[in-house]
Order: structure tokens, then sequence, then C-alpha cells
């Protein structure tokens, strides 16, 4: 397998070698080391250090992304405090909590935000949910998949500035009613057999 040195994983990545280094001690990313003592990063710290980047830009702290790193969590999703900000139509608040309080009560699970657009889970697994819902369903569908097979997703914390309809935002009533179906169609389907 390919390894990189550190400032070739600095070089793909966008992140100075002196982070790399603080991710290091951290123990968020690993390195191995050659005969003559030189960091030596595999391939696939290389998606680590995408995962860092993201999550540390929208704000989730180092010690949650290291417990997601980690493998405590197969799926993270971000969480948006919804507390008082102009742009929160409270029709939008009500129905996103709507949504997800049937989602919690349809899987037995306690999930914060489901309409967030922050959903963090290998590309294997994303490919294997078999997604056919289009634009704001996909939200429900992935959620209602990942449940259903006891796949709990890990929140975490993020910042967010919502948009108003002039700034583009799209989401309506209509979504949620579709949001609902969805979960319930998804909670009711029989699981394939593969």
């Amino acid at each position: 397998m390919e390894s990189l040195t550190i400032g070739e994983l600095a070089a793909r990545s966008g992140v100075a070698p002196s982070a790399l280094r603080y991710y290091e001690r951290l123990g968020l990313i690993r390195a191995g080391r050659t005969g003559g003592n030189q960091r030596r990063y595999e391939r696939a710290e290389l998606r680590r250090v995408a995962f860092i980047r993201i999550a540390a830009q929208i704000g989730v702290p180092l010690e949650e992304i290291k417990e997601a790193l980690d493998g405590r969590a197969e799926v993270v999703y971000g969480n948006r405090t919804f507390g008082s900000h102009s742009s929160f139509s409270f029709w939008y608040v009500m129905g996103n909590r709507g949504v997800t309080t049937a989602a919690n009560m349809l899987y037995n699970c306690y999930l914060g935000d489901l309409e967030t657009c922050f959903k963090l889970m290998p590309l294997e697994l994303y490919r294997s949910l078999d997604v056919k819902s289009k634009g704001f369903g996909m939200e429900a569908e992935v959620t209602g998949k990942l449940l259903r097979r006891g796949i709990r997703p890990f929140e975490v914390p993020i910042s967010y500035r919502a948009r108003t309809r002039e700034e583009g935002k799209k989401i309506t009533w209509r979504d949620g009613v579709q949001a609902l179906w969805i979960l319930g169609r998804e909670r009711t389907r029989k699981p394939r057999i593969r």
C-alpha cells in the first residue's frame, strides 16, 4: 500500500504539516515510522484528515471528532441547535421537530435533527442503502434505512446559519409530508434478502 510523507499528506489534504502533527499528537491520525524515523501515513489517513477538516469547519469539537474516528460511530449526523435566529421560520422548525419526533417514535431511537444535511458514513454503507428518493426525501430514506438496520447515528453539534427563502431555502411542508410517508414506508418494509 502506498504511504505518504507528511509533506505529501499536507499537499493532498490542504492541511498544514503543523496541523497534521497536532492531529497525530491528539490521536486523530496515525503515522508509521521508517528506519530513519520519518513519518509515513497510509493513504487511508487522507479520509480521516478530510473528515477532521470538514467537521472542524462546521464547529464540531476535536474530542467528538476523535470519538467518531475511533469507531464509536459508524454514522455521524450534525445536529443543528434551533435557538433564536431571525432566518428561521417557526413552522419550519416545528415541521423538522415533528418529522424527527415521528422517526424517534417509529424506530424507538432519539435523534435531535433528522433533516440535517450533514451526514457522514462510509461510502460502501451509503451505496448499500440503495437510496431512490430525490430531493429532501432522501434525508428520511437514509435515516429510515439506517435505523431499520439498527445503525444509530452519532450526533454532534454543528454551527449553522439558516437561509431565508430569498437566499435559496427550498424546503416546504410538502417535503415534511413526504418525509413522514418515507419513514413509515421504511419502517414497515420487509428487509431484502441478499
